[in-house]
């Protein structure tokens, strides 16, 4: 898994939106944002307010300081209840986003099987690099995306990984938001064969259309093909079956020769994953329990 094992992230929630019904100033009354606060929409019946609680007195490391800190915000807004409507939650490293995303992208679609979503997807700049992979939910999303470059280089991150919640909780819920996610990532090693298998499929299907005479750019041997689709290989087990299904020989000296030839494949196992995995749930539980 190359020098995964040394990436720490950091957790912490970035911004909430919540809605309060309480009057907090005079209908013709411009309102004060101070800098903790992204914006505020009034509406007929209630205020919604987007806030950076790690605008307020730094970056928050853990679950007891959030909801001090917010308490205080709260008392300064002269806000006693809120219904929080979304609560993105992220982790975040300084490891080079390009570095990380086949393994994130891989991390991604093992999300998505575990939260039953098929809206999976990755986005590119105009610049035709990657800028990020995504699921979306009904009720959550999860985006991985190149902080560098979203944050213009002012963030001390490259990588954040975001977790976006879309459902109404209160503020003490933050505790089961952070299990729920932990809980998630328990899951993510038993949909490892289901990724394998859905690649596979995906990728055979691929190469017996690269194959056909009037394919257009048409792929004639499946060092060609790999290195064309290498963004697609995963995982080793999907390589060596997909090499299994077409060519005889050894894949293991196959592998070694197409690397030899200057090709990059860069594949990982289940236990990669697991390892990686791990790093994240430390993440969280020293967010929990610092």
């Amino acid at each position: 898994m190359g020098n995964y094992e040394n990436i720490e992230y950091i957790s912490f929630v970035h911004t909430l939106s919540f809605k309060t019904y309480d009057i907090v100033y005079k209908k013709n009354e411009q309102p004060i944002k101070p800098t903790y606060i992204k914006s505020i929409t009034r509406h007929p019946e209630c205020t919604t307010y987007i806030v950076n609680p790690n605008k307020y007195r730094g970056v928050i490391h853990c679950v007891e300081d959030f909801k001090n800190v917010m308490h205080d915000i709260l008392d300064d807004l002269g806000i006693s209840t809120i219904y929080i409507s979304r609560i993105d939650f992220c982790l975040n490293t300084n490891v080079n986003y390009d570095e990380l995303f086949k393994i994130n992208h891989t991390f991604k679609e093992l999300y998505s099987f575990a939260i039953g979503s098929k809206n999976s997807y990755y986005t590119l700049g105009d610049d035709h690099k990657k800028r990020s992979t995504k699921v979306d939910h009904h009720t959550s999303s999860l985006e991985i995306y190149n902080k560098e470059i979203e944050s213009e280089g002012k963030s001390p991150y490259k990588t954040r990984m975001e977790f976006r919640f879309y459902h109404r909780m209160h503020l003490d819920g933050i505790d089961k938001l952070v299990k729920h996610i932990q809980d998630i990532f328990c899951k993510l090693p038993s949909c490892f064969d289901k990724l394998v298998d859905q690649q596979l499929i995906y990728l055979c299907n691929a190469y017996e259309r690269e194959k056909q005479e009037k394919s257009e750019g048409r792929i004639l041997s499946l060092s060609e093909f790999v290195a064309k689709y290498s963004f697609s290989f995963f995982t080793y087990d999907v390589a060596r079956r997909f090499y299994n299904q077409y060519q005889n020989g050894q894949f293991k000296s196959w592998l070694y020769q197409y690397r030899k030839n200057g090709h990059v494949l860069s594949l990982y196992s289940k236990k990669d994953m697991i390892n990686y995995i791990k790093i994240l749930q430390r993440s969280l539980k020293k967010y929990v329990n610092p």
